[in-house]
């Protein structure tokens, strides 16, 4: 096999003097956009363009890119969405092959790097000013038509709703069988444990969409303004996209859904966040959060800041490192994800009420924390933990 490729590889050197000969005349450069991922594929194309318009990039002014999707799409509402800003060639897979040949010949020079993110700090530090709203919108008509598939969920044109999603292994482990994705799983947790934050809200007039492509478990609810739309037959591409497009906040966990919020503009309240990852996976989100704690089961002792530093915990937790070090990943409980729930309504409605004892927490926590981990602080969009859950976790303050 690795013979036949090197001869596959070997007979393809035309393609290269071709392009060099094509870069005589116009500067090209060949770039996969990956649209595998939700957040990877709006993320990224939304960073370009922003790079693209304010800000003197050599490589993105005085080249030409031949953009080309990767395989497989995950959603084809956001592919359509960026096919209409960007032009994308095809076949996917003769591009493909072109950008390895220029990899096998040592001529990357000819391939852009997608690394243009809407989450670095160059936007985020003039956000407001840079990204005032999405370069990816719907046409008239897929307004009309999911508006269309709302109304058989039973959503009226005045109805609120959110959208919640907990994390599991589900999407990767079918999608990508072949590969070992548990590194990822310090992310997961169970949906039953939203089940009375999604009640809650329920009751203080909100419709609630349980997101997710591939899921591990069913949410099992008898309120029928909470709706599953994970395992609904009613589920298409247009309508992933739009509930969280036009959903008044996003309540759940770091995922693919989360950024989609993110990046039409939505209150991004986020549960069960990891301890170790604060400075990368919520510095581009004010919205307030609760994170995951880790138990030692020798001591029986919460860890904080020092305890991750002399455990050498690192910002991405293998689980089966702590499982060694006989500690413990501690999810967000129901109860306490019920309490962030009721903040979470109240800072969405402008009545969230921090004293200054709450501030001097808040203050306190990040002076600790950027003491671990690498200091974002000259980032003007901080992230902000739950008043409440630091109230609860004053050990994280000391």
């Amino acid at each position: 096999m690795i013979v036949l490729k090197k001869i596959v590889f070997f007979f393809s050197y035309p393609i290269i003097i071709i392009i060099e000969l094509i870069n005589y005349f116009l500067n090209i450069k060949f770039c996969e956009i990956n649209v595998s991922r939700l957040g990877h594929a709006t993320i990224y194309s939304e960073g370009y363009l922003i790079f693209k318009d304010n800000f003197n990039i050599t490589e993105i002014k005085n080249f030409k890119i031949i953009f080309y999707f990767s395989k497989p799409i995950a959603n084809k509402q956001i592919a359509l969405m960026i096919k209409r800003k960007l032009n994308i060639y095809v076949p996917s897979i003769f591009f493909d092959y072109i950008s390895k040949t220029l990899i096998y010949w040592n001529k990357e020079k000819f391939i852009f790097d997608f690394k243009y993110s809407l989450k670095d700090p160059k936007i985020i530090n003039k956000f407001n000013e840079l990204y005032k709203k999405p370069s990816f919108d719907f046409t008239k008509t897929e307004i009309l038509k999911a508006k269309k598939q709302l109304y058989d969920f039973g959503i009226r044109e005045n109805d609120k709703w959110i959208c919640i999603h907990n994390r599991d292994s589900a999407f990767l482990n079918k999608k990508y069988p072949n590969k070992n994705w548990n590194y990822h799983s310090y992310r997961d947790f169970s949906v039953s444990d939203l089940k009375e934050a999604a009640e809650y809200f329920t009751k203080n007039g909100f419709h609630v969409f349980r997101m997710g492509s591939i899921q591990e478990q069913k949410f099992n609810s008898d309120n029928s303004k909470i709706i599953d739309y994970a395992f609904s037959q009613k589920k298409n591409d247009l309508l992933d996209i739009y509930l969280l497009a036009n959903c008044a906040f996003y309540f759940g966990g770091e995922s693919g859904p989360s950024d989609i919020a993110f990046y039409f503009k939505r209150p991004s309240f986020g549960i069960n966040f990891p301890f170790s990852y604060l400075y990368m996976s919520r510095p581009h989100l004010s919205s307030i959060f609760i994170f995951k704690r880790i138990r030692d089961n020798n001591s029986n002792k919460l860890l904080n800041f020092n305890d991750l530093s002399h455990h050498a915990l690192s910002e991405v937790i293998d689980l089966n490192d702590l499982k060694k070090k006989n500690l413990e990943l501690l999810n967000n409980s129901s109860e306490q994800i019920l309490k962030f729930a009721k903040e979470v309504l109240l800072e969405f409605q402008g009545e969230l009420i921090e004293n200054e004892k709450d501030l001097e927490n808040q203050n306190k926590f990040w002076d600790n924390y950027y003491k671990y981990n690498p200091d974002n602080r000259h980032l003007k969009i901080h992230p902000k933990v739950s008043p409440g859950f630091l109230r609860d976790n004053l050990d994280l303050i000391d």
